[in-house]
């Protein structure tokens, strides 16, 4: 466990800045107290900026290498609100949690509340609904279409996020078809583009 320093106090915190090394400025690591680790980094000022950027990182050991979280930028947050966001890094460290893991995790959870880890299969479901409910629409041929894009796509793409698929792989997954079935592909590769822009619309792919 690294040692602790001296609790800096708020009044010496506000007037930290970066550092100048022979005439040149240079960031500044200014490590507070208070929970081990906790830093305020300091950058020069840019431009005709009085102050640089400054932002809390917390420095830990985790499996004999050292890592850092950056926790927000100063005085957005607030020296107390720094050490209350490290002290929760700590405590994660000390339940042999690893810090990094968990926000992966967190911002996986974030996008599947935000709809951007949607299914493949669940967004080309919604396309074929939305296509066939259309008035005036050949339901046929949607329906022939999904049923296509079910027996050769699903198997390749079909639980992917759709907003994680490149063109590389729907251009892999069609490849095959080409060769054996060219108006197939084609009659694929159409869908799928409607498929990609009903998911933008919706806001569940990104392009």
């Amino acid at each position: 466990m690294p040692k602790t320093k001296e609790e800096m106090p708020d009044s010496k915190i506000r007037s930290l800045r970066h550092k100048v090394v022979n005439g040149i400025p240079k960031p500044a690591k200014w490590f507070v107290g208070g929970v081990a680790g906790l830093a305020l980094i300091c950058e020069p000022p840019k431009g005709e900026a009085n102050i640089g950027p400054r932002y809390w990182v917390l420095f830990y050991s985790i499996n004999g290498k050292r890592e850092e979280k950056f926790l927000g930028s100063y005085p957005s947050i607030s020296s107390a609100n720094a050490k209350v966001l490290s002290r929760d890094v700590r405590l994660q460290l000390a339940q042999g949690d690893d810090p990094r893991e968990l926000d992966r995790q967190q911002a996986k959870e974030i996008k599947i509340r935000e709809g951007l880890l949607t299914p493949f299969k669940v967004a080309s479901k919604k396309w074929h609904d939305v296509q066939i409910a259309r008035p005036n629409v050949s339901t046929q041929d949607y329906q022939k279409r999904y049923r296509a894009i079910k027996k050769y796509i699903f198997p390749i793409l079909g639980d992917r996020p759709i907003s994680e698929i490149g063109t590389k792989e729907v251009l892999h997954a069609l490849e095959t078809i080409w060769q054996k079935m060219p108006p197939t592909a084609w009659k694929i590769q159409g869908a799928l583009k409607q498929i990609f822009d009903r998911a933008e619309v919706d806001g569940i792919y990104d392009g």
